[in-house]
């Protein structure tokens, strides 16, 4: 090999040595976001209201309800059709709420994976924030478990002129 082909070998290698550099400085801050957005996404919460104010939902991340607040009032107010709707109008808002979340937090660290493209990765094992899957957002809760009720006879009516009162269930 002559002096030229070994100077412009040597060239090349350095600037791919520095590309490869550049790459490794972006995945380990990547890497840093990615653990610290992954924290803060499994600590927030975000809250979902329906239109009419009496039902409240609180959701993690992922939108996955944690919670349902439902006003006092709303049993005056309302039927059980349109709390049913209320409920499901503030879980939606909630779920679209973590969303945006979501998404205002990952922009950075998406923003940087565009500046270096991605990695090779025949197998797809490769941990990705491209990918967020199952690794990024919190696991659902555990569903508390539910005691159970024993039916209790409930009084339909008190009508004096009846025989006696009437029991739903006896």
């Amino acid at each position: 090999m002559s002096s030229a082909e070994l100077n412009a070998l040597q060239s090349w290698t350095d600037t791919m040595s520095g590309q490869v550099q550049h790459m490794t400085e972006v995945y380990e801050r990547q890497l840093q976001q990615f653990g610290e957005t992954k924290t803060e996404l499994a600590k927030l919460t975000v809250q979902g209201w329906s239109q009419d104010q009496l039902v409240r939902v609180t959701a993690n991340s992922a939108g996955v309800p944690l919670e349902v607040w439902v006003a006092p009032e709303a049993f005056k107010r309302s039927n059980p059709e349109r709390l049913g709707a209320a409920m499901t109008e503030a879980a939606q808002a909630a779920a679209r709420a973590a969303k945006e979340q979501l998404d205002t937090r990952l922009a950075p660290v998406l923003s940087e994976l565009a500046e270096i493209g991605l990695p090779e990765d025949p197998f797809g094992a490769l941990p990705s924030i491209a990918r967020p899957d199952g690794d990024l957002l919190p696991p659902p809760p555990q569903p508390a478990p539910q005691p159970e009720v024993a039916a209790v006879p409930r009084r339909l009516d008190d009508d004096p002129d009846d025989e006696g009162p009437h029991w739903k269930g006896w």
